[in-house]
């Protein structure tokens, strides 16, 4: 009987062996394999790491380019032809829409002729240019000057279908067809007016509403003198 129990006891503890020495063995081969898998999710942390690092990075170049860009387009630019009055060494004096602008010499004042840069003193009486500016504070600050060989003082012609808005001896306040509205006129003795079969009435013919063709010649002061202005409807209905 203790023969018996011995012998049992010794075949539990080789199978108490055995199993220990499965796990042992299963033990070390895990091991590498999760010290394996531990540097594979280190290396793929640092990689998405490093993901993100460079995305914020791109985000924050491409926040800096949007608010660069957004700077300039908040900027107002203004662009208007005018005609050289004045030159001394402080002041530029020009006439724009019978308008007098003074416009402050500075050394960032950019100056061009014919696609060069040019000093001050190549600029004459006379000459017609092209005044780009910027709006700072509400305050236009001009930044460059471009002169042209143009002379905008030739006369040019303006013909206009619409109707009279407003009626005076000296002038009248027009709409066009087009969309334009209370387009000024001038009328003087040389203005001439003609009915739809294209004879001569008067001023006093006219009236608000009244459907006409206009020819008109621009002034030098950037006004409209008109030529000569056209019933387009019979003026007995």
């Amino acid at each position: 009987m203790k023969s018996l129990n011995k012998k049992s006891s010794l075949g539990q503890e080789g199978w108490f062996l055995i199993i220990a020495t499965i796990m042992f063995a299963s033990f070390l081969l895990i091991k590498p394999i999760l010290s394996a898998q531990a540097q594979e999710d280190k290396q793929a942390e640092a990689s998405e790491e490093s993901t993100i690092l460079n995305i914020k990075k791109v985000i924050q170049d491409k926040q800096v380019e949007l608010g660069q860009g957004g700077q300039g387009a908040q900027e107002t630019r203004q662009a208007y032809l005018a005609q050289v009055k004045r030159v001394s060494a402080e002041t530029l004096t020009v006439l724009s829409n019978d308008t007098n602008i003074v416009i402050p010499i500075c050394e960032n004042l950019e100056i061009i002729k014919d696609e060069k840069e040019i000093k001050l003193d190549q600029i004459a009486v006379d000459d017609w240019m092209l005044i780009y500016s910027i709006l700072e504070e509400n305050t236009p600050v001009v930044k460059r000057l471009v002169l042209t060989n143009k002379n905008f003082t030739q006369t040019e012609r303006k013909i206009m279908l619409g109707s009279i808005t407003e009626l005076y001896s000296s002038n009248i306040l027009f709409d066009s067809r087009c969309g334009e509205s209370n387009l000024n006129f001038l009328l003087n003795s040389e203005t001439q007016y003609f009915d739809i079969n294209g004879d001569e009435i008067s001023l006093k013919n006219l009236y608000p509403e009244l459907q006409c063709l206009i020819v008109a010649k621009s002034k030098n002061n950037g006004q409209w003198q008109a030529s000569s202005i056209k019933t387009l409807v019979d003026l007995d209905d």
